[in-house]
């Protein structure tokens, strides 16, 4: 299973029970994939990854489409993925995912 995990400027306060619930119910790979600028995400990835919350890549500054695209790839590759979003621009990819949140 591939979880993708999208995420804005801040990490929310309960991104961290989240992801190590989802990585104690077998999820092997969480990505984040944003809209925001290469910087911004870089900064949250690092925040995830010093907090040691797993994230295992991020994509940024990813249109709708992207993201969709994103999501397809991994379903290809036989993976099942959640999507979990918080804007409407993540709805495409959430529908397309296996599981959306």
């Amino acid at each position: 299973m591939a979880g993708i995990f999208s995420i804005a400027d801040q990490i929310r306060e309960d991104a961290p029970r989240a992801l190590a619930e989802m990585r104690k119910n077998g999820i092997k790979k969480i990505v984040m994939l944003t809209g925001d600028n290469q910087h911004t995400a870089e900064i949250v990835a690092t925040e995830i990854v010093a907090k040691e919350l797993g994230l295992d890549e991020f994509h940024s500054e990813l249109l709708p489409e992207n993201k969709v695209e994103y999501v397809k790839k991994l379903k290809q590759e036989g993976h099942v993925v959640g999507m979990a979003g918080d804007v409407i621009n993540d709805a495409p990819a959430i529908a397309t995912a296996d599981i959306g949140l």
